[in-house]
C-alpha cells in the first residue's frame, strides 16, 4: 500500500489540531471510505490495492489540502491541492509519472476569478528528473478535471465532517465513486 508508511494523527487529538483522513475508492461496493487510523487503513488487503486514494489534512476542522492519487499499470498522477479557510480551492501542483516511457510532467496552477490557470509546466526523465522536451504523444495524458472547491470532490460528505475522530472504529463510507476525477474525452 502506498500510504502505509505515513504518519497519522493521534484518531483521539481533539478537532483543534491536525488531523489526516486517508480515503479510498470501494468500486465493487459503489463506497468511498474514510479511515483515521493506520490500523484500519492496514486492513485493507493488499490485492485490492485501490486506483483511487486520496489523503485530506485538516487544521481545527477545516480542510487545508487534499492530495488525490490515480494509479494505472503505467501512470501515477498526484494531485495535491491547496485549500483555503473558505473550501476554495487557491493551486493545484500536478505530477504524472508515464512508467514506461520514463518521463515526468509537473504542472503547477493557480485558481482565478473561478478558473484554473497554469502558471508552469515542466518535462523532465522520471529517474534523474534532466528536463527534456515535451512529449507530443503524452500531452493530453493525464488531463483529468480540476476541482474549484473542496466541496467539488465526490468525497466531500466525508471531507464536510469536521470530527472525523468520532466516527467508529476510525472508518467511515459514504456512497459514491471517483469517476467525478476521471478525464473523458470529448
Amino acid at each position: 500500500m502506498f500510504w502505509i508508511g505515513v504518519s497519522m494523527a493521534n484518531p483521539s487529538a481533539s478537532a483543534q489540531e491536525g488531523s489526516r483522513i486517508f480515503i479510498l475508492e470501494v468500486p465493487q461496493s459503489g463506497l468511498l471510505c474514510g479511515y483515521t487510523t493506520e490500523r484500519e487503513w492496514a486492513k485493507i488487503p493488499q490485492e485490492k490495492n485501490p486506483t483511487f486514494v486520496a489523503v485530506v489534512d485538516s487544521t481545527s476542522g477545516i480542510v487545508s489540502s487534499i492530495l488525490v492519487e490515480r494509479l494505472t499499470e503505467d501512470t501515477a498522477i498526484y494531485d495535491e491541492y491547496s485549500i483555503d479557510r473558505n473550501g476554495n480551492v487557491r493551486q493545484l501542483k500536478r505530477k504524472l509519472d508515464v512508467i514506461p516511457d520514463r518521463i515526468t510532467r509537473e504542472e503547477t496552477w493557480t485558481i482565478r476569478g473561478g478558473s484554473a490557470v497554469k502558471t508552469s509546466e515542466s518535462w523532465m526523465e522520471y529517474k534523474t528528473h534532466r528536463p527534456i522536451d515535451p512529449d507530443k504523444d503524452l500531452a493530453d495524458l493525464g488531463k483529468t478535471p480540476i476541482m474549484l472547491r473542496a466541496r467539488d470532490f465526490p468525497f466531500s460528505l466525508l471531507v464536510a465532517d469536521r470530527h472525523p475522530e468520532r466516527w467508529l472504529g476510525g472508518t467511515r463510507c459514504v456512497p459514491g465513486n471517483m469517476d467525478k476525477l476521471e478525464w473523458t474525452q470529448k
